[in-house]
């Protein structure tokens, strides 16, 4: 159960950033997997030529095999922690049943202030440091 789960609506855009993102920002040998979903997609959708333009400017590797997944009890069931992009999504995990066992949380927390003002590219930018903040190799989530 050392999955990180981001969640948006199309998994299309924001989370799929996010996990890419993440993935890249773990050590090599790292034990988290990392995932998205949206709260109101189809699965196999893939994602928007925005996102892979930002991904291949920022050097950030973008699997071509990623499409949009549905938001499933067993992808919330399996998580670690969840990382929402708005309260309608962090509300779209806590209220299913049965409760998720990990928190859902808003991402913007975790985010530093000025990616949190500047969009995604400055998200981008700050993101990989704050994230290597957040996680270790070994699988623990640092408070």
């Amino acid at each position: 159960m050392n999955t990180v789960l981001f969640v948006c609506t199309g998994n299309t855009c924001r989370s799929v950033m996010g996990e890419m993102l993440l993935r890249h920002a773990l050590p090599a040998g790292s034990k988290w997997v990392v995932k998205s979903a949206g709260t109101a997609t189809l699965d196999g959708i893939p994602p928007s030529a925005n996102v892979r333009t930002i991904l291949a400017e920022a050097g950030v590797p973008f699997d071509a095999r990623k499409t949009s997944n549905v938001l499933t009890r067993e992808l919330i069931q399996d998580a670690a922690l969840i990382l929402a992009m708005t309260r309608t999504h962090c509300n779209a995990v806590m209220f299913r049943e049965p409760p998720p066992p990990a928190p859902g949380r808003l991402l913007a927390p975790f985010a530093p202030a000025r990616a949190q003002k500047g969009g995604g590219r400055l998200f981008q930018e700050a993101g990989t440091q704050k994230a290597r903040e957040f996680y270790s190799g070994q699988g623990q989530v640092k408070a």
